[in-house]
């Protein structure tokens, strides 16, 4: 069973994202996770761009990327401000970064401000 958090710390991942996540792997310190649902996005993505595979592949790894991206910078500065157990998880209608502890107002800020900088600074 894949823990979040310290090495054998920490809940299970489908006790904090349910069952149907499964693990993708690790960017830096930060676990990345998906679920199920975001078969979703892919139908949403194939509705935009039908009949056209070719099209349906480049926006979805497009859309997948700027997700990730915007959600990485939340896990940055998290990870940077003394948060634990910092991860990330890709749905169907975007995705979350989750993190243990109650960070103050100001590190909170700085935390939820970083994602919406990652997708300017693709922009």
């Amino acid at each position: 069973m894949v823990r979040l958090g310290q090495e054998g710390g920490g809940p299970t991942i489908p006790a904090v994202f349910g069952g149907d996540s499964f693990y993708l792997g690790h960017l830096g310190r930060v676990p990345v996770y998906a679920r199920l649902d975001i078969l979703f996005l892919a139908l949403l993505v194939y509705m935009w761009a039908p009949g056209d595979p070719t099209a349906f592949l480049v926006l979805l790894i497009v859309m997948l990327l700027s997700i990730l991206l915007h959600e990485l910078g939340h896990a940055a500065v998290a990870n940077a401000r003394g948060m634990s157990g910092v991860s990330i998880v890709l749905t169907g209608l975007g995705g979350y970064c989750s993190y243990q502890g109650l960070p103050d107002p100001a590190r909170k800020l700085m935390i939820s401000v970083a994602g919406p900088l990652g997708n300017f600074a693709l922009a």
